[in-house]
């Protein structure tokens, strides 16, 4: 999970964003690959360890302050000490593990579909939210696209009224970082209208 701040140029009120997803599904990778904007570099499973970033990105015109709280899958009772305060919410998919996006038999909270639904339902998260979808891993052959995400996620069910994208990514290459982070600020700055 992953708690980014970013502050207007202007200097307005910052907004907080929930980084979640299940493991292995790329949230260090993407903001190790956001911070160095160079090569993947050696990224290991987050075992309750603290990730601490601060990047800004160029074509987003905004200085982006990522302080990234990476905790192992294990230990998900956490999240919701982050959901009261986050603006946005980014949700990174493995777009390529089909056998994890949503479970044939009801709700299993150990699918991306699931987890999902519980974050969206919960009490304690701003209706208002807008959600950013990772679609990552979009490097690999077979990896889903974003049409077929969105209806594994049931994304049109489970949003609830709620502004939302679907972006496909890669962490290998980068791309489709910087639109969908330049997507998630305009939705913010809306939000803030």
């Amino acid at each position: 999970m992953g708690n980014m701040c970013f502050e207007d140029l202007s200097g307005k009120k910052e907004s907080h964003i929930l980084m979640v997803g299940l493991d292995a599904a790329g949230k260090t990778t993407i903001l190790h690959k956001l911070k160095v904007n160079a090569g993947l570099g050696d990224t290991a499973p987050t075992i309750g360890a603290l990730n601490l970033e601060e990047l800004e990105l160029p074509r987003a015109r905004a200085h982006l302050r990522f302080l990234a709280y990476d905790i192992s899958d294990h230990t998900r009772e956490l999240y919701r000490e982050y959901y009261s305060w986050a603006h946005a919410i980014v949700f990174v998919v493995d777009s390529n593990d089909r056998s994890r996006i949503a479970c044939p038999h009801g709700e299993c909270n150990e699918c991306a579909r699931d987890l999902l639904r519980t974050l969206l339902r919960s009490a304690d998260l701003h209706r208002d939210a807008p959600l950013l979808v990772f679609a990552n891993k979009q490097d690999l052959p077979g990896a889903m696209c974003c049409r077929e995400l969105r209806e594994r996620l049931e994304l049109d069910n489970i949003t609830q009224g709620r502004q939302w994208l679907v972006q496909a990514c890669s962490a290998l290459t980068g791309d489709g970082f910087e639109d969908g982070i330049e997507s998630l600020i305009k939705a913010l700055r809306h939000q803030k209208a």
